[in-house]
């Protein structure tokens, strides 16, 4: 409130009220939704899901058992193959297409076929891209899809999701469809019909996830958005947490414990690393967090047949430890959970128990180690940015 004096006569101006821009709910739909990873990281960044698309029963049904941590009404979930979804009703509806298409095609640990693996879902996710048109398409696989062998497949998917509207011939063969998307120019369509595409390979454990896990984002704006693509800089690192293991101190410290023999600890490189006279101030990066920053204060896990107090914290035995198949550095970021089918490994799982912890087992409760329940951290730390650079653009 102001008050002035106008001819005598004391006049109070009140202020108009400030203009606040109203930014409405984003949404978001995803393909090949698996047990719920991706999902969490768009949830956290404040994404409203309008579809969650699940092929596996047993994944499906996780989804639904756990639609209140997701913030999800349970019949948004849509059990069925993604070649089978008529994407029409979502089109131009939705902000935020995410998308984790089956890795195994192009997983060092797989086949290796890649495009010609009956599992490639790509082309599927390229159709709904191209059906909805979203404002923004963030997708998640493994790194290997970066290997040399799949290098030009993975331009031909960056070329393909920048121009989506040129569809491949039913059966077609991609490489002559590449050939045809190489022909294209920003003129070929109009700027709502385009999108500006980047990929970046992250590390879970560079964002503070106690876990190395390499995984690789392709990140998409529609064009007629104005945003360019960005990489998200990384928070946390190996050299800082080696800092303070063996230059200050300040891990064991924290910990409350001697330091260990750094053979227990390191590898030759990581040693040769440690051994120098790393300048701290250079270092502008968090440690890494570990698997005794995790789950040190945890109770021993129970034995088999015992009721656990934290979901399925269970010992499992039989683990064999032998070359490349040992268990996880307590002093460094746990390895990455492996699916397969090779019995029990060699303590390589440790960290099943504690994402399981935050979800339950399929309803029917057996235990079911989902690759993606392993959310690495950057998938929200991704959707946060995409939430943000998004949600200035809307009304």
């Amino acid at each position: 409130m102001i008050t002035d004096m106008q001819d005598g006569i004391q006049v109070v101006h009140t202020p108009a009220p400030l203009s606040v821009k109203t930014i409405r709910e984003l949404t978001c739909l995803e393909l090949f939704a698996g047990p719920g990873g991706l999902a969490l990281g768009a949830h956290a960044a404040k994404f409203k899901h309008v579809g969650l698309i699940e092929f596996e029963r047993y994944a499906a049904q996780t989804l639904r058992e756990n639609s209140e941590l997701l913030g999800i009404d349970s019949s948004i979930v849509i059990h069925k193959d993604a070649r089978q979804v008529d994407y029409a009703p979502y089109a131009r509806t939705v902000d935020l297409l995410t998308a984790g298409p089956p890795c195994q095609p192009f997983s060092g640990g797989g086949s290796g076929r890649g495009p010609d693996d009956e599992r490639n879902m790509f082309p599927e996710l390229l159709r709904a891209v191209a059906d909805i048109l979203p404002a923004a398409v963030l997708v998640e696989n493994v790194v290997g899809i970066t290997r040399t062998k799949f290098k030009e497949y993975l331009a031909y998917i960056e070329l393909w999701l920048t121009y989506p509207l040129l569809r491949e011939h039913q059966g077609g063969d991609w490489q002559a469809h590449y050939e045809r998307l190489r022909r294209l120019t920003q003129a070929s369509f109009t700027e709502n019909e385009q999108y500006v595409v980047g990929y970046q390979v992250v590390n879970a454990a560079n964002f503070g996830i106690p876990q190395q896990r390499q995984r690789v984002f392709i990140l998409a704006f529609r064009r007629d958005l104005g945003l360019e693509h960005f990489r998200q800089p990384e928070t946390h690192s190996k050299a800082s947490l080696l800092w303070e293991q063996w230059q200050s101190g300040a891990y064991w410290n924290r910990h409350g414990i001697d330091p260990l023999p750094r053979q227990e600890v390191l590898g030759k490189q990581d040693e040769h690393r440690a051994n120098k006279t790393y300048q701290r101030l250079l270092l502008d990066a968090a440690p890494w967090k570990t698997v005794r920053d995790a789950i040190a204060d945890l109770d021993p896990p129970v034995a088999r047949g015992e009721e656990p107090t934290i979901a399925n914290h269970v010992q499992h035995p039989g683990a064999r430890a032998y070359a490349s198949h040992a268990g996880s550095v307590y002093d460094l970021p746990a390895k990455a959970l492996k699916a397969g089918a090779h019995g029990t490994p060699g303590g390589e799982t440790w960290s099943g128990s504690m994402v399981r912890a935050k979800f339950d087992t399929s309803p029917l409760g057996k235990p079911r180690a989902y690759k993606r329940f392993q959310m690495n951290g950057a998938s929200a730390v991704h959707g946060v940015d995409v939430y943000g650079s998004l949600a200035t653009l809307f009304p």
